[in-house]
């Protein structure tokens, strides 16, 4: 509010403008890798960044598959992390209030209709995902018979910022494919982790061997 009954841009304004900049900075950086992973898998590629409440991501760019037999993702939509690779992989390296909060919101399953899972056997999953770098689900969100291959990436805090995906029919994600994409979508996503000035020792410094009980994290 400005003298005179009058108003002007004000600093929360500014605030906002710059966090959507970065964000589409971001997708612009990420374009040619994930272009590169559509090339080499002929499949569909997902871009989902985390969005500032930590408890669910936003599908923010795709690469679709020429095959007739796909699955359709709306982009720029909010949704829970819980179910599907690509959400799975971020959740991985977020604080268990953060994790606690997805559970919360999440619903059932999109595709199975399954519960959400218990605390426990989930903290186990994620756990295996840390130790792995990639997760990969089977007939979560997208569709029954939709495999998903995701990994996330990092910034320069060392602070996970979204996730690389690959999703097909399971028909054409056969084991030994769906290793050499693990290999593939994992390269690109520390590809864009370095563009984004991350270093590979501050994530293990920040979230190395993270503690679910305390919320932190060791060096390792």
């Amino acid at each position: 509010r400005a003298p005179l009954r009058r108003y002007r841009v004000g600093t929360e304004l500014f605030r906002i403008a710059a966090r959507i900049e970065n964000r589409f900075e971001l997708i612009a950086i990420a374009k040619p890798l994930i272009a590169e992973i559509a090339a080499e898998t002929k499949e569909s590629c997902l871009l989902g960044l985390l969005t500032p409440s930590g408890s669910r991501i936003v599908l923010s760019y795709k690469i679709d598959t020429q095959f007739s037999n796909r699955f359709n993702f709306d982009l720029l939509t909010n949704i829970t992390p819980v179910w599907g690779s690509l959400g799975r992989a971020i959740l991985a390296w977020l604080k268990p209030a953060d994790v606690r909060q997805a559970l919360a919101e999440a619903g059932p399953s999109p595709a199975t209709g399954a519960p959400v899972p218990d605390w426990k056997s989930f903290q186990d999953d994620l756990k295996l995902i840390r130790e792995r770098g990639i997760a990969v689900s089977r007939g979560q969100r997208a569709a029954l018979n939709a495999v998903g291959v995701s990994t996330p990436f990092f910034d320069a805090s060392g602070r996970v910022r979204g996730g690389l995906g690959v999703v097909a029919p399971d028909v054409r994600m056969l084991p030994e494919r769906i290793a050499s994409i693990e290999t593939l979508v994992k390269l690109q996503a520390r590809n864009l982790s370095r563009l984004l000035g991350h270093h590979s020792g501050r994530t293990s410094t920040l979230v190395g061997r993270f503690n679910p009980a305390l919320g932190q994290a060791g060096a390792i």
